[in-house]
């Protein structure tokens, strides 16, 4: 597995933000995420999916093993704010 990113915060231990768990280019990409809040064990599978739809990309991200949900309304403004356009 491939570290997604580990950082140190104020000279603290190392914290490592998550691991790559399947990667499938162009199509499909899933990872566990871990904020460095969560208790032990606790973590988050994002679950990424690319489709050609036209001349688009389709992106679907689904949430594995969280307690975290987000609407529709705040992903579409996020994608949007990477600077391209997305389909939901």
């Amino acid at each position: 597995m491939v570290s997604i990113a580990v950082s140190r915060e104020d000279g603290g231990p190392a914290h490592e933000y998550g691991r790559v768990l399947d990667w499938e280019p162009p199509e499909h990409l899933r990872f566990e995420w871990r904020l460095s809040n969560f208790g032990p064990g606790e973590r988050t599978e994002v679950d990424v999916r690319f489709e050609t739809v036209g001349e688009s990309t389709q992106v679907t991200v689904d949430l594995l093993n969280s307690k975290y949900s987000f609407s529709e309304e705040f992903l579409t403004e996020w994608l949007h704010s990477l600077g391209s356009k997305f389909l939901l």
